[in-house]
């Protein structure tokens, strides 16, 4: 039988720089910015499962599907907020048999429209109370993602050195793989 996970997607970014915003604006510099990783870990281990890094312009939401494309087929559950809230990652899910549970925002309505999955999730949380909702799937256990993400920049750090852009993505995937190795063998 194969075995199911259910995994917790989110991102966050990594400095290009350790100068401040505040040096780049007094001296009018240009603005380095941000790498953005977006990850998927499994929800008991707390491994990384699945990860892709972009600029930091890239939307949470327009990067779910090429996170979540490598293991959809061993995915139960996929916890996620409300930046992953859009009517094509429920019909995603959906079509993969995965149980979405992603906080719609304040004002998804009851209907439809083009997601039976979505709407399914807004009746439940009007029927049953936001609070009621996230305890009956179990919505906090969110809070482990972040806590990767603040384990991983205080053990590895969220200084990328690297000047290129491709050698910044590599970097950051390095970064990852080196923060699995050490909780692997620790």
């Amino acid at each position: 039988l194969p075995i199911y996970i259910s995994v917790i997607i989110d991102s966050s970014g990594l400095k290009i720089t350790e100068r401040g915003d505040w040096l780049s604006t007094k001296w009018k510099g240009k603005r380095r910015g941000w790498i953005k990783i977006h990850v998927a870990i499994d929800k008991d281990t707390m491994n990384v499962v699945s990860f892709k890094v972009t600029k930091e312009n890239i939307s949470d939401n327009k990067e779910f599907k090429n996170v979540l494309d490598p293991i959809i087929g061993k995915v139960a559950k996929v916890y996620g907020d409300k930046g992953y809230d859009s009517r094509e990652n429920f019909n995603y899910l959906a079509n993969n048999n995965v149980t979405p549970i992603i906080l719609p925002r304040k004002n998804a309505r009851t209907r439809a429209k083009g997601s039976p999955e979505r709407a399914k999730v807004v009746r439940e949380i009007h029927k049953m109370g936001l609070e009621n909702w996230k305890e009956s799937v179990e919505y906090g256990v969110r809070w482990r993602v972040e806590i990767f993400f603040s384990a991983l920049k205080r053990v590895v750090g969220e200084v990328i050195r690297a000047k290129k852009t491709i050698y910044q993505f590599q970097e950051a995937a390095m970064k990852i793989f080196c923060y699995f190795l050490l909780r692997k063998n620790t």
